[in-house]
């Protein structure tokens, strides 16, 4: 039935356009957009005669709940197998590609490829990326990676490690789950710098 209708049968254009008006406030309204972010500005890249050997970065690989934009959180006080995200926080991109970047950005002075005659190659994977509560009001946040590191020649040496870096987050809830992983993956990747020296001085 068009509204021309409506009126020539005598409801009353005022009153019609009253019952369209009531019937748009009762809609559901739509839900805030979650707030993007990332890890914060760039790092300062590491000094070229830090004693890091010359090397290529290859991808983070990770499982497949850390390859989305989520926030995760787990209520260890409740139910430690249980894995929740933030409503109102995501990241820009999942945290693998973040901490990747992060890295070469961090390394950039003493990246080469295979082709330009590395002859290391860093791979890493990323297992956990978390915020974890002991109780309502404190949380830590929990930063997990795998790292293998490979001579490139032929029979080349191997070397693997895990590298956790686990603190206190700043704040019980999504903002400081941002704030805390943003300041443990710079930790994180402090730790996998001085293991490379390490290994280069050998």
């Amino acid at each position: 039935m068009r509204l021309i209708d409506v009126v020539s049968r005598g409801l009353p254009a005022a009153m019609l356009l009253g019952l369209l008006l009531s019937a748009c406030t009762i809609l559901p309204e739509s839900p805030p957009r979650p707030d993007k972010h990332d890890l914060g500005p760039p790092p300062a890249a590491i000094a070229v005669d830090a004693g890091l050997p010359e090397l290529a970065l290859g991808s983070v690989q990770a499982p497949p709940w850390l390859r989305t934009s989520a926030v995760h959180y787990r209520r260890a006080d409740l139910d430690d197998t249980g894995l929740h995200a933030y409503s109102r926080r995501q990241w820009v991109a999942p945290p693998a590609d973040l901490l990747g970047q992060r890295l070469a950005q961090r390394l950039a002075p003493v990246l080469v490829s295979v082709r330009e005659g590395a002859t290391l190659r860093l791979d890493l994977r990323l297992e956990r990326f978390e915020q974890v509560f002991e109780r309502e009001d404190k949380a830590d946040v929990v930063v997990q990676v795998r790292v293998s590191l490979r001579e490139t020649g032929q029979g080349g040496r191997h070397w693997q490690e895990v590298f956790e870096i686990r603190q206190p987050a700043p704040g019980a809830d999504g903002l400081g789950a941002v704030r805390g992983l943003a300041a443990a993956s710079d930790e994180l990747i402090e730790t996998l710098e001085a293991w490379l020296i390490e290994i280069a001085a050998r």
